[in-house]
């Protein structure tokens, strides 16, 4: 055969090259002023603006664990104080209208079984009521830690069975791993998979390692991201991933914040994508808006959105890490 036929033949065989990935539809966790409290136009448009900046469009204000009524809230001690329904209401209306392509999902959950006990259906029930009387685009459901489970399952069923067409969003756990041997805040892929079949999307916590060096919690981000990318798409009936990194300095026996950075969680997701990205995994989703500062955005920029950093305010002022526990942010 002809040279040129045989350039032909290889031409015609070979895979299709896929159009380079967006790294513009990120996500991000944000303290509970955007639901709890009343904003004005200036703070609502100036969080859009900034928003848009950084290439975010999942955004998960927090909204809190229920109470014995549903009604969901923030703790300020031992008390759980109730969202103001008519305060998040207003908030969330603003934001729908200023900014229609921005996914607001209220991030609501709490501790496993003080908050969310899982044989009590009609506190439950009671909660998803309360959640769904606010005009939510989505919800975002976050328990800590949960082990894997029939009832948990149950659970998100019936949060889709109420939401719709609206989106159902998981804080979900990253796979087992030697390095962290703790069931109750890892799961497995055929777990995984069950959510991701009942759930419209999944934000992925791929942190809490307690792992003390930058590279092996690189190496296993890059792992994980892999095995989470083999997660059926929406198109198999499956969910749309994004794959949280840590920007939060707690220095506890489960996060090292001098091994698990924003820089080392980005290289991890990077190494993984670079080798391929399929579609159904969306971006990153950074925790959290209160704990990164100016530095790590510009790390968020170059190392992921590979961009010049972004003029852009904080979204929530960095506060200090005992004032603002990852379970229930101020």
């Amino acid at each position: 055969m002809p040279t040129a036929a045989l350039l032909l033949l290889a031409a015609a065989c070979a895979p299709a090259p896929q159009p380079p990935r967006s790294h513009d539809e990120n996500g991000l966790w944000a303290r509970r002023v955007w639901l709890h409290e009343a904003q004005d136009d200036a703070a609502i448009d100036t969080l859009i603006t900034t928003l848009r900046a950084r290439g975010v469009t999942r955004f998960y204000p927090f909204l809190g664990p229920p109470d014995e009524t549903g009604r969901p809230g923030w703790r300020d001690g031992e008390t759980l104080r109730p969202v103001d329904p008519d305060i998040a209401a207003t908030n969330l209306r603003r934001l729908a209208e200023r900014a229609p392509e921005l996914q607001v999902h209220p991030w609501t959950g709490g501790v496993y079984v003080r908050d969310v006990d899982l044989n009590d259906g009609p506190r439950l029930g009671r909660w998803i009521d309360a959640v769904m009387a606010l005009p939510v685009q989505g919800v975002q459901i976050n328990v800590e830690p949960m082990p894997e489970q029939d009832a948990y399952l149950d659970l998100l069923r019936a949060w889709k069975a109420r939401l719709g067409d609206r989106t159902l969003s998981v804080a979900a756990y990253p796979p087992p791993t030697p390095q962290h041997p703790f069931p109750d805040v890892h799961w497995s892929l055929p777990f995984l998979r069950e959510v991701c079949l009942i759930a419209d999307e999944l934000a992925v916590m791929a942190y809490d390692t307690a792992l003390t060096e930058p590279q092996p919690y690189t190496a296993l981000v890059a792992e994980w991201t892999r095995a989470l990318a083999t997660l059926p798409p929406p198109e198999q009936g499956g969910c749309l991933i994004w794959i949280g990194v840590p920007a939060y300095e707690d220095n506890v026996g489960w996060h090292r914040p001098d091994a698990e950075t924003l820089a080392a969680g980005l290289a991890g997701v990077n190494r993984a994508l670079d080798e391929g990205w399929p579609a159904h995994v969306r971006g990153v989703a950074v925790y959290a808006s209160w704990t990164t500062d100016a530095a790590e955005w510009a790390t968020y920029d170059a190392d992921w959105r590979r961009r010049a950093p972004v003029d852009a305010p904080l979204i929530d002022a960095p506060a200090p890490a005992a004032a603002a526990p990852p379970a229930d942010p101020g």
